[in-house]
């Protein structure tokens, strides 16, 4: 008979440490341009925000955009489920405004489909008005805070480097 072994949580706690610390010299210690890497976090985050996408996106998209693709991953980690919720509202509130309709009547649309639900239901015109103002809005949001932080990262990368490229020449 097998027995269960116990889990080591300070064996768990070390790998994780380890991994974060190379996640963070793949991205900081690297020989991208800040561009590069700038624009993988940019595009992590878009896509960490955005329903549906998230890290096997970020890392199919990075390579096939050349960019770096270890800021590609902790973009969309960092954003991919924190934020849910909060961008979830904030989608429903912008997606209305850009939709020309209002966050109560999305919600009273919601509460119709959902008080009788039937698959059919989802290609009706009533989940066409609350899934077109959501995606606009996450849409809005992503573009928004990928914008953001790609300028955020590009700073800090290039900030980095400059240093770096400092210190190796008064180390000369």
């Amino acid at each position: 008979m097998a027995t269960i072994q116990p889990i080591d949580k300070k064996s768990i706690t070390q790998k994780t440490l380890r991994g974060l610390q190379s996640l963070y010299l793949k991205i900081f210690r690297i020989n991208d341009s800040p561009h590069k890497i700038a624009a993988g976090f940019g595009l992590g985050v878009f896509l960490g925000i955005l329903p549906a996408t998230g890290v096997i996106a970020a890392i199919i998209l990075s390579v096939f955009l050349r960019i770096n693709r270890a800021s590609a991953i902790l973009g969309s980690v960092i954003t991919n489920t924190w934020v849910t919720i909060p961008f979830f509202f904030m989608s429903i509130q912008i997606g209305a405004k850009l939709s020309g309709s209002t966050p109560e009547s999305i919600k009273a649309e919601w509460i119709l489909l959902f008080q009788d639900f039937h698959w059919a239901k989802l290609m009706e015109g009533a989940a066409q008005k609350i899934f077109i103002p959501i995606v606009l809005g996450y849409i809005f949001l992503s573009l928004c805070a990928g914008v953001l932080a790609y300028l955020i990262a590009l700073a800090v990368t290039s900030w980095m480097q400059r240093r770096k490229a400092i210190r190796n020449t008064k180390n000369k």
